[in-house]
């Protein structure tokens, strides 16, 4: 049975934006005011120093570190691969709803550390490579 977040998330989600293949979805620094699910196709993250965080595959939330930011901005660039579908969820309604439900909350920032940590680890491998010194 669906709890009344649950049914107001769903409600929500009926209604999908399409992207093309190669259409920008997220850029870094833009204010965040949205969060998604991702219905069909891929993305692709990058750093926006353009290293690859990796791909987004159905079923994926997308956009939900930004929540967990004061400033709202988006932390990379996000990418279609090939047509896409993404269900939007404003911020503002998606924070009500984390608010409500404590157990969600819960999950949503866990995968948005999951992922700062691998974004962290990322830049720390480029800072590495940047450091060494090519010779002839």
């Amino acid at each position: 049975m669906l709890r009344p977040a649950d049914d107001y998330v769903a409600r929500a989600l009926r209604v999908a934006s399409q992207f093309a293949e190669g259409d920008p979805i997220m850029k870094t620094g833009e204010e965040a005011t949205w969060v998604g699910v991702l219905l069909s196709g891929a993305l692709e993250a990058l750093m926006p120093f353009g290293a690859l965080i990796g791909r987004v595959l159905p079923g994926t939330v997308v956009g939900e570190m930004a929540l967990f930011h004061e400033d709202l901005k988006r932390n990379c660039n996000v990418a279609a691969l090939s047509i896409c579908d993404i269900y939007k969820i404003n911020t503002s309604q998606i924070k009500a709803v984390l608010d409500e439900n404590p157990e969600l909350h819960r999950e949503m920032l866990a995968i948005a550390e999951s992922r700062e940590a691998i974004n962290a680890n990322i830049e720390q491998k480029v800072s590495m490579f940047a450091a060494v010194t090519c010779t002839g």
